[in-house]
């Protein structure tokens, strides 16, 4: 996408959050507050549920819906969201009669509402916790009477006579593999052809609860759906004004995409829609942008096209705006990635917001929208329940598909700084050259987390797999336990390889930022640089994010003042210091990426942006020890004979057998061990690393480690009093859990 959108993306996101927020106030005053324990809801704030009345099916599946798209149902089901309390709820609703507007009993419409219910709510429940699809229908096989200011009874003189209507003893899953084995009959109302707009609800329903087709159903539904959807496509098309139905044409391409979705590629649907020559997806793509081009200008809607059916009491029942497009972006996401749907979209919000109600009934205030069926509850300025969870859907749903645009979109715009990191099984990490914490015990850490990796490991990395595990990395993907440390060392101590480490490991992208991303518009523009880079950092989540050498930029105030007291880089530096705060306590807290800052020397940075808040955990890099060179030499002896490696360890080992020989070769960074292993291939005049180090007297390979650890490695002998080494060693009492 155009990184040039993104702002208009955020926009519209704004929105659309702002109206998603009411779900709960909305939804409340429609709730059944007569000691029911469960929540239902009823249609309108005229006519609410009295006392004894059934639960009202079809409203309160449909705010069960709500609440899942927008994945609060604790809001709905209350904060621990019991699955005992859902299991009952449903279970009263497979117990009452399925006769929506008096519709026939067990009819398709309210059987797709209350089957996608069911996929919804155990889409919120992964993992098999909640176990709703095996409790079975109660309502015995007959139609209903009416009768005036009564409840229906059944009939017992007028049995069921479609096999697929005959739903006792049934759960959902069979009701529905019932109802889609023919779908031209079975999903058919008085007597309105068989409808896409239920059948796409009953596929998602089916894909969500994985239901299996026998091999004969499977190739009826795939003919239906593919038929279906290029017959409306052709009449689009063509612009037949007497037979074109855009919102059936956008509702085909949903059910072909859905059952595309869930077709296994060695089960009988796959081979089914081979059979049918089913619609590609830039087919069912290119019907989804024929049903935005009809949209009305002005008001952001469709004109209402042929009925889905007819209710007996109060007439048409056409698909509503926001079914249709709720049904859109759920399946074809990547539409949002062009401009012209997008502004179709932001004329659609426009009418959610242009059009919201506000109702005053018996002292309570209804909020929502009305979907204009009911004309005299529409002259009323009455909203309807169940197209306010119809709107509060589609704005989840809205709110999700342009979260992943942007993020998308983010790591575009970021360039090479952002790497795509597949996923290695952990090999990096196990490569990884741990380095011991030097002064573990006096920092209070325990021995499993008495080292770089291990603390990493235990309090950052192995958290974060168990919460990708349970979550799948979206938008709604946050972190549970800590994500962010401070890398703090000597140059060459492997920060940026574990970072790297980090991601490769989670299969997570790698952002990668220096002080230059920062300073690219120069000093007079770093701020409002500061605040781009951080809002678009806010919007990725599953990433691994490192800021590189950022001392200049979070320099501490105070030792600022001291270096250039009045001067006008010191004010700049100091407001700097000052701007980047907030933004990382956000970074910290909104607990969607793991984060590292890296830098030479922790002194340098400003008290209060090492403060817990900012970064869960200080770390103290090093080199690693020499036992753990050893243990991985096979990293500076790329491709060559295991055995010779072995040998070389050995010879390292006994040359190395005292303690301050150990200690010396264990303040190499990996680098300069790099460099020493060199040396002695160019002393050998050898072809191979290990070979080198093997052929060389042990007293020599003593001899030189002594040499090099004298003046010619960072952490030097002669540093130990002034300079890196005394600053390595006072920082090693810094390693912190926060």
């Amino acid at each position: 996408m155009p990184v040039e959108l993104l702002q208009p993306l955020r926009n519209l996101r704004k929105r659309a959050r702002s109206l998603a927020k009411t779900i709960d106030s909305d939804h409340e005053s429609f709730q059944v507050k007569d000691g029911e324990p469960e929540p239902y809801y009823y249609r309108l704030p005229s006519n609410p549920a009295k006392s004894g009345d059934p639960p009202s099916v079809t409203p309160t599946c449909t705010a069960w819906m709500a609440f899942c798209a927008a994945r609060s149902l604790s809001k709905c089901f209350g904060k621990a969201n019991s699955l005992a309390s859902i299991e009952r709820a449903y279970t009263t609703i497979l117990s009452e009669p399925w006769d929506t507007g008096r519709l026939p009993q067990n009819n398709a419409f309210t059987v797709a509402v209350v089957a996608r219910a069911a996929g919804l709510l155990m889409n919120s429940h992964p993992g098999g916790s909640l176990d709703i699809e095996t409790i079975e229908r109660t309502q015995e096989n007959f139609e209903l009477k009416y009768e005036p200011n009564k409840k229906p009874v059944l009939d017992k003189n007028q049995p069921i006579n479609d096999n697929w209507r005959q739903c006792n003893n049934k759960p959902i899953t069979s009701v529905l593999a019932s109802f889609l084995e023919n779908p031209k009959d079975s999903l058919a109302l008085n007597p309105f052809p068989a409808s896409p707009t239920i059948g796409y609800w009953m596929i998602d329903a089916a894909s969500r609860l994985e239901v299996k087709f026998k091999p004969a159903a499977a190739e009826e539904l795939a003919v239906w759906a593919g038929s279906e959807f290029r017959r409306q496509h052709s009449l689009v098309a063509s612009r037949h004004q007497a037979m074109m139905d855009p919102v059936a044409l956008a509702m085909s391409a949903c059910a072909c995409k859905a059952l595309s979705r869930m077709a296994d590629p060695d089960g009988g649907l796959y081979a089914a829609l081979k059979k049918s020559l089913f619609p590609s997806d830039a087919e069912l793509e290119s019907g989804v942008r024929e049903f935005f081009t009809k949209q009305n200008a002005q008001s952001g809607v469709w004109e209402k096209y042929f009925p889905i059916f007819h209710y007996p009491a109060s007439g048409p029942n056409h698909c509503w705006h926001f079914e249709v497009l709720e049904a859109v972006i759920s399946e074809f996401p990547a539409l949002l990635n062009e401009e012209n749907i997008l502004i179709k979209l932001d004329r659609s919000l426009g009418w959610l917001e242009s059009n919201r109600l506000h109702f005053r009934h018996e002292g309570k205030t209804y909020s929502g929208w009305n979907a204009g069926g009911d004309i005299q509850a529409m002259r009323r300025g009455e909203p309807e329940s169940w197209p306010t969870s119809v709107a509060h859907m589609f704005l989840a749903r809205l709110g999700d598909r342009l979260d992943e645009c942007i993020h998308s979109t983010v790591l575009e715009k970021l360039g090479d700084r952002a790497r795509e990191m597949p996923k290695d099984g952990g090999e990096s990490w196990r490569k990884y050259m741990d380095s011991p914490f030097l002064k573990a015990q006096e920092c209070g850490l325990p021995e499993n987390r008495n080292s770089v990796q291990k603390l990493i490991e235990a309090e950052i990395l192995a958290p974060a797999e168990g919460d990708a595990r349970t979550n799948c990395i979206s938008s709604h993907f946050t972190l549970s336990r800590r994500r962010s440390a401070v890398l703090f060392g000597p140059p060459g101590t492997s920060k940026t390889t574990l970072c790297k480490s980090v991601a490769k490991r989670l299969g997570w992208h790698f952002v990668e930022l220096s002080p230059s991303d920062f300073l690219g518009g120069g000093l007079e523009g770093i701020y409002d640089k500061v605040t781009e880079i951080f809002e678009d950092l806010l919007d990725l989540y599953g990433v691994v994010i490192l800021f590189d050498e950022m001392d200049a930029l979070v320099q501490s105030r105070d030792a600022n003042e001291k270096e250039t007291p009045g001067g006008a880089i010191d004010v700049t530096q100091k407001l700097l210091t000052t701007s980047m705060l907030p933004k990382l306590q956000r970074l910290n807290e909104g607990g969607r990426a793991i984060f590292f800052m890296a830098t030479n020397y922790i002194g340098n940075f400003d008290g209060a942006i090492i403060r817990s808040g900012r970064f869960d955990l200080l770390v103290h890099m090093g080199p690693p020890s020499t036992a753990e060179k050893c243990k991985k030499l096979a990293a500076w002896c790329r491709d060559e004979d295991e055995k010779d490696v072995g040998q070389a360890r050995k010879a390292i080992e006994a040359a190395l057998s005292d303690e301050d020989d150990r200690e010396r070769f264990g303040r190499f960074t990996f680098g300069e061990a790099g460099k020493f292993f060199y040396s002695l291939v160019l002393s050998k005049d050898s072809t191979t690393t290990a070979k080198a180090i093997s052929s060389t007297d042990k007293e020599e390979i003593k001899t030189q480690v002594r040499k090099w650890a004298k003046s010619k490695i960072t952490l030097s002998d002669e540093t130990k009093t002034e300079g890196a080494l005394a600053e390595f060693e006072s920082d090693a009492v810094r390693v912190s859990i926060q």
